[in-house]
């Protein structure tokens, strides 16, 4: 899994053991998290950073984040490591991108991911601490 919430913080995670979702189940799981969470998911997005150009799963045009569940038979095939690294290094998009994986690995990191775009947002909105004119 690559997320690229901000501030270069790309993860890589290797999914644990056990059998891995359907693309459309991993998509219906994604979209109900990230809709709790006050995303407007909308499927089937295309989304293009220098280096890479993926149509993501998942994805709110309005806050610039969204999901890709990468398949078992698409690893490799759907989104090269280059286009990987092009997304997960560009700060415009906030996307959660995942290899073929069972339910709750996939929802505990949907959770983290999300949980670290609060965090980010909220860091982004405090006022700061400098003092007033002098």
């Amino acid at each position: 899994m690559l997320d690229n919430a901000g501030d270069d913080m790309a993860v890589a995670h290797r999914a644990p053991p056990g059998p891995p979702m359907s693309e459309s189940s991993a998509r219906s799981a994604l979209a109900a998290r990230f809709r709790a969470a006050g995303f407007r998911i909308l499927y089937d997005v295309s989304v293009s950073v220098p280096g890479a150009e993926l149509t993501v799963d998942g994805y709110d045009p309005a806050k610039k984040v969204g999901f890709e569940y990468v398949a078992r038979e698409e690893i490799n095939t759907d989104l090269t490591s280059s286009e990987r690294g092009a997304l997960a290094g560009h700060s415009q998009h906030r996307l959660l991108i995942v290899d073929a994986m069972a339910a709750e690995k996939l929802d505990s990191l949907a959770i983290a991911f999300l949980q670290k775009l609060k965090a980010l947002d909220a860091k982004r909105l405090k006022p700061s601490s400098a003092s007033g004119p002098q």
